[in-house]
């Protein structure tokens, strides 16, 4: 069973990252949002992450990630 399931990771979801140019990045859920650092669980850990300046400088606040978003990790 993937952990993410008890946050609703579903076979949909599954099937949409799959058929992505993403498949081979690492999913997880952001689950507290700070002003420009959030806290996400994946499939195998929980960490926390900051906004690059990219995001930081070159969005509008309504554009940032919020506590709920899916997000994808490129694996280091």
């Amino acid at each position: 069973m993937n952990p993410l399931q008890v946050y609703g990771w579903n076979e949909e979801l599954f099937r949409q990252k799959q058929n992505s140019n993403y498949k081979d990045f690492l999913c997880g859920q952001l689950t507290v949002t700070h002003k420009t650092c959030q806290e996400i669980v994946s499939e195998t850990e929980h960490y926390a992450c900051e906004l690059t300046e990219n995001m930081l400088y070159g969005s509008e606040v309504s554009e940032y990630p919020c506590t709920g978003d899916w997000v994808l990790q490129e694996a280091f």
